[in-house]
């Protein structure tokens, strides 16, 4: 069994002073001592780096063909993109937490209400006391769904009144996932695993009133803990398979396809790279497994592919999820370097990218599509971008960005095709 340690190794960045140094050497044609120690060492870590690699005796797929570069297409500033792509959210009634946005209106979570805002009528449509507690939240089929401190409930868009309710036993529920059948949530010391037709729930207790990651495949809830990965069905609450790790952590991931598992391992300490293993949830058979060479950041699971970003090339790599081939790549560094990976997420209909300039003073989103890491958008905003979970999300299909200026919260909301279609109905 691979020895499970995960480690992130993050680029620095030159501060401004050495910006300014290197640019008067540039004008002057020559190279100092310092340069030349540098890349020195940058080629030595290579080497060091590749012969690790070498010594690792799994796969490594062949590389895929660049399909395009940064330097490609020229960056839309988002006050020029396409108005059938975009739409602004400024209103800090509205901005305070989570929104969803389509056809001129807006969902709005808050902390102390829900309400559904009509932009083009200037009016709230309807207003519930009931408030979003977490970033537990999803739209699906006529509905919002969300945790209050009580429940996890879910308002019908169109009215805003009830639909669903799954009241929490004794405590408040974190860290909620939900499939088409299952919504499973961490409460204190147990995982409550909830029906979604009947509302039965199945506590799975757990060692210690702390946080255990896990994750949620079609039939089973996948749990790390004590040094393990555990397997537990979700109609039964029973446990079904038990894998052995070491280290403090990992990284495991469900692609939303049945019961398919990926468990990505970092077999050299200290070094770019993640072994990933594709089994079943359910038994933890192994499938496949490849070595994803110099891949550093998060490895990103969605329904069509697996994304990395690969740190010695500067491309980011799709993987075909049986781990047979690399489907395309995408240099994200072109002639200049000229942007700094923040985060990336992904859906159905690829990956969604948060890029920063050198100071930070803008950012930049990138959307490539899953298929052949075509470009969707390439869109510039003039403000900085900080990290977190209500700042960049997605939602049938859309990016919602939320950044910060003179302390009030502003969304921009891009689609690769029509940002203002209306809300996901189960009657499309």
């Amino acid at each position: 069994m691979l020895l499970i340690v995960i480690l992130l190794v993050g680029c620095g960045d030159s501060t401004e002073e050495e910006h300014g140094v290197l640019e008067e050497e540039m004008d002057t044609g020559q190279t100092t001592e310092a340069e030349e120690s540098e890349e020195a060492d940058w080629e030595e870590d290579e080497e060091n780096i590749q012969e690790d690699n070498d010594s690792i005796d799994i796969t490594v797929l062949g590389q895929a063909e660049v399909t395009s570069t940064v330097d490609d297409l020229e960056v839309t500033n988002f006050t020029d993109l396409d108005e059938q792509k975009k739409a602004y959210i400024d209103d800090s009634e509205l901005t305070e937490e989570r929104i969803y946005y389509g056809n001129e209106e807006v969902i709005a979570l808050n902390n102390r209400k829900t309400l559904l805002y009509d932009l083009s009528e200037d009016k709230v449509v309807w207003e519930s006391g009931k408030s979003i507690w977490q970033d537990d939240s999803h739209i699906e089929e006529d509905k919002v769904y969300f945790s209050t401190s009580k429940e996890f409930l879910s308002l019908d868009i169109s009215t805003g009144e009830i639909v669903d309710e799954y009241p929490f036993i004794d405590f408040f529920e974190s860290f909620i996932k939900v499939n088409e059948n299952y919504i499973t949530g961490l409460e204190r010391a147990a995982f409550q695993i909830t029906n979604r037709e009947t509302g039965e729930k199945i506590p799975v207790p757990l060692p210690e009133e702390e946080y255990y990651p896990s994750v949620l495949a079609e039939n089973a809830l996948v749990i790390e803990e004590d040094g393990k990965i555990i397997s537990y069905d979700l109609a039964t609450g029973k446990q079904l398979a038990e894998l052995e790790k070491e280290g403090d952590s990992s990284i495991v991931r469900a692609s939303g396809n049945g019961d398919d598992l990926y468990v990505f391992v970092s077999p050299i300490e200290l070094n770019y790279g993640y072994i990933v293993q594709k089994m079943d949830a359910t038994t933890f058979e192994i499938e496949n497994e490849v070595n994803l060479e110099n891949a550093n950041l998060l490895p990103v699971v969605t329904t069509n592919a697996i994304y990395y970003y690969d740190a010695i090339e500067g491309h980011i790599v799709a993987v075909d999820l049986s781990l047979e081939r690399e489907l395309w790549r995408y240099d994200l560094e072109g002639d200049d370097r000229p942007y700094q990976l923040t985060t990336m997420i992904g859906d159905e209909n690829g990956l969604h990218i948060m890029l920063g300039v050198s100071d930070f003073s803008r950012s930049v989103y990138l959307n490539l599509g899953h298929e052949n890491g075509e470009i969707h958008n390439f869109v510039e905003l003039n403000r900085g971008f900080h990290d977190n979970s209500n700042e960049f999300y997605t939602a049938d299909g859309k990016a919602y960005i939320r950044v910060t200026t003179d302390g009030e919260n502003i969304f921009h909301v891009i689609d690769k095709e029509n940002a203002h279609r209306e809300f996901p109905s189960k009657d499309e």
